[in-house]
């Protein structure tokens, strides 16, 4: 059984071969966002799934996405992941994680993580519009975790 191994680096530091790797899990942006950092999950050398996020100003951390090749979902790895960014993020005095749209089918995963989800305050008809046209089509859902405030499991 190989061993999974997580590095954090700026968006900026991805060699051709990770970004070609990522490409391949679901990452559509060739250009990264100014301030983007990546957790790399590797086994035996290959990205098997990644987390991007840009932190804010106002003390929050926007995760803009997180993916796991199909064959090692059910693995821990975006536990790990999500671990990692919980840590960056008590480490630079962040409070809140949040991101804008998450896949239907992800929803239990960012609840067992302690993550609220909510329907989107947006113009849902113009959110709907801007997917369209995508194969796995999320809802207009967002989710957020305040960092630490105790919750119980629901």
């Amino acid at each position: 059984m190989s061993k999974l191994r997580l590095k954090v680096i700026d968006a900026d530091e991805l060699n051709e071969k990770e970004k070609k790797e990522m490409r391949e899990i679901g990452r559509k942006r060739k250009a990264s966002i100014k301030g983007e950092r990546i957790i790399l999950a590797e086994k035996d050398g290959k990205v098997v799934g990644y987390t991007s996020v840009v932190e804010n100003p106002k003390k929050s951390m926007y995760l803009a996405n997180m993916r796991v090749k199909e064959k090692e979902r059910r693995k821990g790895i975006g536990k790990k992941m999500d671990q990692t960014l919980k840590n960056i993020a008590k480490e630079k005095d962040i409070k809140k994680i949040h991101a804008g749209m998450i896949n239907p089918e992800a929803t239990k995963f960012w609840k067992s993580r302690n993550y609220e989800i909510k329907r989107s305050k947006g113009n849902v008809k113009k959110i709907r519009k801007m997917i369209k046209n995508r194969k796995n089509k999320p809802s207009a859902l967002r989710i957020s975790r305040i960092l630490n405030k105790k919750r119980g499991r629901r």
